[in-house]
């Protein structure tokens, strides 16, 4: 969750715009520094985000091919996301290990 306050986020967001280079129906699971974490689409983290920011934050997806011209590697990592994808039942996660999962909406409260 953390990465939404970095450059490649942070600035688009300012701008109410959520933009990587994922489908808008893929779920990607997110994690908290301090926490277990949560599973979002990138519109549905998109309304979340803009909710915490008091603005309409819209989903953008960025073609793959422009994320290919600065980096392969984060290409290969959004290409994965689209078509695998992480895998873990975080809620039974969460109960194996006693801790509550953090919203991004918890999050984002926090990290305004």
């Amino acid at each position: 969750m953390e990465n939404f306050t970095l450059p490649w986020f942070k600035p688009g967001l300012d701008e109410g715009k959520l933009m990587i280079a994922v489908r808008p129906d893929t779920p990607l699971q997110m994690i908290a520094v301090d926490d277990i974490g949560d599973e979002l689409t990138m519109p549905e983290a998109a309304r979340v985000l803009g909710k915490a920011m008091s603005r309409k934050v819209e989903f953008v997806p960025v073609p793959i091919e422009d994320v290919r011209k600065g980096s392969a590697d984060d290409a290969i990592m959004y290409d994965w996301f689209d078509r695998v994808g992480y895998d873990v039942h975080i809620r039974s996660r969460s109960r194996e290990c006693g801790i509550p999962p953090m919203s991004l909406e918890a999050w984002a409260a926090k990290a305004r």
